[in-house]
């Protein structure tokens, strides 16, 4: 009868140890997981050109455009000569707490945080805010993904014609679409094919692929990228053929 109890007790004492140390694996295997970096998996920037005309004394504005975040400041009313819309998100492995999102023009911009979404933007800094080329705003979580949409007005013009996408982080795949299929004979305008372009954070710069999925809309895909790369789309347009352009 002893025997039996203490085979039991044993056994019973077995089974609890088995269940402690497998409840212990699998705490510290989560404890160490969350003690690793989150990963992105994938960067996608989609970019849609709406309309484009050379900003200069000939042509009038397209339209005026009311750019909200502006309002106390000098460029709150945009003449507008060309419009490009954008719309972007970033996806992790696991869930981060924030993510700083930043969008950067040569002309007006204005942004929407689409998930989390956010009905405003926040500037903390007042004069930050007021930069019409850059929005820097700081996305709260936890979430593994990220996403807004974002336009800019007048950074379509002469010497800023191209289109770019940098990497905040290492990311495993990078997706850079350029959209310019509202424009009529499209292929017409071009002096030279678009190409695809690489440019390291070290500063050095290399040709990739470029794919056409129809007149006008150009894709690059590029894996393990580093913090810093830059995708570029080079268009090399006929200025002289876009000058003449008054409907684009």
């Amino acid at each position: 009868m002893t025997e039996t109890i203490v085979v039991a007790i044993v056994g019973a004492l077995t089974t609890l140890a088995a269940v402690i140390l497998t409840h212990w694996l699998e705490v510290r295997k989560a404890q160490k997981a969350s003690k690793t970096p989150a990963k992105c998996l994938l960067k996608v920037q989609y970019t849609k050109l709406v309309h484009w005309r050379i900003q200069n004394d000939q042509h009038k504005p397209i339209f005026w455009a009311t750019v909200p975040r502006l309002k106390d400041g000098p460029k709150s009313k945009v003449p507008v000569f060309d419009m490009t819309l954008y719309h972007g998100y970033v996806l992790f492995d696991k869930p981060l707490d924030n993510y700083n999102f930043q969008f950067r023009t040569s002309g007006v911009g204005d942004a929407t945080m689409i998930y989390p979404f956010k009905d405003e933007l926040v500037f903390p800094d007042r004069d930050a805010g007021l930069n019409p080329g850059l929005i820097t705003q700081l996305r709260e979580g936890p979430s593994t993904l990220f996403s807004a949409a974002s336009y800019g007005f007048n950074g379509l013009q002469p010497g800023h014609e191209d289109t770019a996408s940098m990497v905040n982080e290492d990311t495993e795949e990078v997706i850079l679409v350029a959209d310019y299929s509202t424009i009529p004979n499209i292929e017409n305008l071009w002096k030279s094919a678009p190409k695809g372009i690489l440019r390291r954070a070290n500063g050095t710069e290399q040709s990739i692929s470029l794919r056409t999925y129809r007149p006008g809309i150009y894709v690059i895909k590029e894996k393990d990228l580093k913090a810093g790369d830059v995708l570029m789309i080079d268009v090399d347009p006929n200025w002289e053929l876009l000058e003449k352009g008054e409907t684009l």
